[in-house]
């Protein structure tokens, strides 16, 4: 048992120096029982922490991406044993776990940490995977905790939902990124604005929600939309050429226009006079700007549904004859 425990350790050390500068999670060596007081008292389980950490890596010549979540939760009565007795955490793939832990703290102080060769794959229909484990002599007033760090699949957008059945007495999302990508994020049903620092070459956001109460569940109501959460995107890479702001309406925009519009050179020099004719280069406000294109296009041009032919959706056509 021993060895096989230390050639699991072993692989994660491997595994992590592999991922350079990945920021490693850890847990107290000598965990103490937190006391829950209060109306909390009342609730069947309650999370003491809810972390998440979402680390942007770069692995030679790739951009890599890490989760880690790590959650304590402190259990009450019987429904709260069944609901953690069992932990079903998401993966992309199971061959992309670097780190897993879990334990659970009993009142007399014992610790039962789970064995890595308990730790389980379940694959659902839908190709979702996830980590499965029991946690062993769990009862009233024990508490819960793991931890897990994974590589997901790469993406400049995400969404951090920190409120749902259970009450949450502390939830910190940490965004962490080398210091040219220029993350921003936003919270929703929340009025904390993220703490930005740079620290180690890297660039931090980070924001920590305190005392949020269990989501009740409403029949027939799409409640999602009312949960704290947290969304984050890339908004500036500073080592580009440009400073343009990235993942922008007006770049999805010009993007869409690229990918399903021919334009010819005659075609955009009679534009350039369409524009020159609508006289909006010296009006002061993008609104004011589209509210006179749109005014101008609607009082000088018809849209008919009878025109048709080869030139139909050629713009010298459409200019000259008003018609499209």
């Amino acid at each position: 048992m021993k060895k096989i425990t230390l050639l699991a350790v072993l692989i994660l050390n491997i595994v992590f120096a592999h991922a350079q500068g990945l920021i490693r999670e850890s847990w107290s060596d000598k965990p103490v029982l937190h006391k829950i007081e209060g109306k909390l008292n009342d609730e069947s389980a309650v999370i003491i922490l809810d972390k998440r950490r979402i680390e942007y890596i770069d692995e030679k010549e790739e951009m890599a991406v890490y989760k880690t979540l790590h959650r304590i939760v402190h259990i009450n009565d019987d429904k709260g044993i069944e609901a953690f007795n069992r932990v079903y955490l998401p993966v992309a793939n199971s061959e992309d776990i670097l780190d897993i832990r879990a334990r659970t703290i009993l009142p007399n102080g014992k610790i039962i940490e789970v064995s890595r060769e308990n730790i389980k794959d379940l694959k659902e229909e839908d190709d979702q995977v996830y980590k499965i484990f029991a946690m062993e002599g769990l009862e009233k007033g024990a508490e819960v905790e793991f931890y897990y760090t994974y590589k997901r699949n790469t993406g400049f957008f995400g969404t951090e939902v920190v409120q749902g059945r259970t009450p949450v007495m502390e939830a910190i999302v940490e965004l962490v990124s080398p210091k040219r990508l220029v993350f921003e994020m936003k919270g929703f049903n929340s009025d904390n604005k993220p703490a930005i620092e740079t620290k180690d070459e890297k660039r931090w956001l980070s924001v920590t929600e305190k005392d949020i109460a269990g989501a009740e569940k409403e029949k027939y109501a799409s409640e999602d939309g009312n949960l704290k959460r947290f969304e984050f995107k890339l908004a500036y890479n500073t080592a580009r050429a440009t400073n343009d702001r990235l993942f922008s309406w007006d770049e999805l925009a010009k993007r869409i226009h690229r990918n399903y519009t021919t334009v010819t050179d005659k075609e955009t020099k009679k534009v350039d006079g369409l524009v020159d004719d609508m006289k909006v280069e010296k009006l002061a406000t993008a609104l004011e700007k589209v509210v006179a294109v749109e005014n101008y296009i609607k009082t000088n041009f018809t849209a008919r549904e009878d025109i048709d032919g080869d030139d139909a959706e050629n713009l010298e056509r459409i200019i000259k004859t008003k018609l499209a």
